[in-house]
């Protein structure tokens, strides 16, 4: 019995994904829209920090951009079977603006993300 088990596991745990890998690129705090062939049940982001998906319909998934970095994708069927294997990139970087509180005061303020792109915008529009 121990035997049998063992070889059950290891049939399992050796299982090969898909060997067709594809690389998709998406934009820091941006989003693309992946339409697969199967539906879906199960989708395993390797790290959340860098991406976030979304199910849009048993087919369709959304994709968006959290922090620059490397992860991968793994989709299944309702039946456990692996559908998609995707090497996800997130490019793109953090706009950060560092704002002097005054000539003599030595504070500062760090605004980081979309926020520091706008505020680097206004203050150019404004001769700054």
């Amino acid at each position: 019995m121990k035997a049998v088990c063992g070889a059950a596991f290891m049939l399992f745990a050796v299982a090969p994904l898909p060997v067709w890998a594809e690389q998709l690129t998406v934009a820091l705090d941006g989003a693309r829209v992946l339409q697969l062939e199967k539906p879906v049940s199960v989708i395993v982001v390797g790290n959340p920090i860098i991406a976030d998906v979304t199910v849009d319909s048993p087919t369709r998934l959304r994709l968006t951009g959290l922090a620059p970095g490397k992860t991968n994708l793994l989709v299944f069927d309702r039946s456990g079977e692996p559908v998609a294997d995707f090497n996800l990139e997130v490019v793109g970087a953090r706009a950060v603006v560092t704002v002097g509180q005054g000539p003599r005061t030595g504070e500062t303020t760090r605004i980081e993300g979309k926020e520091a792109t706008e505020t680097a915008q206004n203050d150019t529009r404004h001769g700054g």
